[in-house]
């Protein structure tokens, strides 16, 4: 039987609301993919 583990960091639409230009939704994008990633890398597999 396989395992899967999910994550979810919240709704994200209120980051993206404030934005304003187009460098901005790329780094509010970058910056939630990089957090994630980060956490999942700390993060112990299961047995």
């Amino acid at each position: 039987m396989k395992n899967y583990f999910a994550l979810s960091i919240g709704p994200i639409y209120g980051t993206f609301e404030q934005v304003k230009k187009t460098r901005a939704v790329w780094a509010a994008s970058y910056f939630f993919s990089w957090f994630i990633k980060t956490v999942l890398e700390r993060t112990k597999p299961l047995p």
